[in-house]
């Protein structure tokens, strides 16, 4: 017999999501792209995709770009991105960590323009390549190793969490979230934005519970953490007075502020769509 749960309701206090007017135009768009570098080579695949809805989550989490090339290349990384997670999570790749190791390399390479270090491309390094080429641009030297060290670590946590599947070994609430959160690291040291965490600060891992005492545990955690962000919130125009920024910076640091908020609201709207 199934296990009956009730999912809390999620509180996320901001405007509901909006959509960008080119939204409609985005899945035809991100489809032909997937299809021109073999992502997508059946029917079943494409009507795959469409359920991912990457569409909608861009249109989500960029209601205001009003830049063509800007939304088609958000999309298509979305796609990428969508497709091989796909692999890892539903399909076997997930379960090999031996053969998945040397891909995630491959990838790597793409990011640090190592063009000669493949022997065998295929599509999702070609793709890759693609999107890499479309988005360093002239950006400074500083920037592209920033991306990629950023990416390289969310490889790392893949191939992590790979060994765990494979080895069905359960990850503790601390693991998950640590293979799952990532964030930049640097960051100045003493910053109230790093997101340390104290000791004592955070709810330590359940003992084993049913799964309707296990989806409270999670919904309280992300209830905390909304807090965390809206207490930072508050906090921004304090900090940004005793730096001090001039009125251009604190702006930026507003819009900024503003959009991680679209994009924490887009990101609940799309998933609970």
């Amino acid at each position: 017999m199934a296990t009956e749960i009730t999912i809390p309701r999620i509180d996320v206090p901001f405007a509901p999501s909006r959509t960008n007017p080119s939204e409609g135009r985005l899945y035809p768009a991100t489809l032909d792209w997937a299809r021109r570098f073999g992502l997508v080579t059946t029917e079943t695949a494409a009507g795959r995709l469409r359920r991912y809805q990457v569409d909608v989550m861009v249109s989500y989490y960029a209601p205001t770009v009003d830049g063509w090339p800007a939304l088609r290349l958000f999309t298509d990384w979305m796609t990428w991105a969508a497709l091989f997670e796909d692999q890892i999570d539903e399909a076997t790749a997930g379960l090999r960590p031996g053969p998945l190791a040397p891909v995630l390399d491959d990838f790597r390479a793409v990011l640090l323009d190592e063009s000669g270090s493949r022997a065998r491309p295929n599509p999702a390094t070609e793709a890759l390549a693609d999107l890499w080429r479309r988005t360093a641009g002239d950006g400074p030297p500083s920037w592209r190793r920033r991306f990629y060290e950023h990416m390289s670590e969310a490889f790392r946590c893949q191939l992590r969490a790979s060994v765990h599947r494979a080895t069905r070994t359960p990850m503790d609430v601390t693991t998950c979230r640590e293979l799952r959160g990532q964030r930049p690291r640097q960051l100045p040291q003493g910053s109230r934005f790093r997101g340390d965490e104290q000791p004592g600060a955070r709810p330590s891992d359940p003992a084993p519970i049913c799964p309707q005492q296990a989806v409270d545990h999670v919904h309280r955690l992300i209830t905390d953490r909304i807090q965390d962000f809206l207490k930072a919130g508050r906090e921004l125009p304090g900090l940004a007075r005793s730096l001090p920024l001039s009125d251009d910076d604190l702006s930026v640091a507003e819009q900024c502020l503003a959009h991680l908020r679209s994009l924490i609201r887009g990101s609940h709207d799309w998933h609970m769509n």
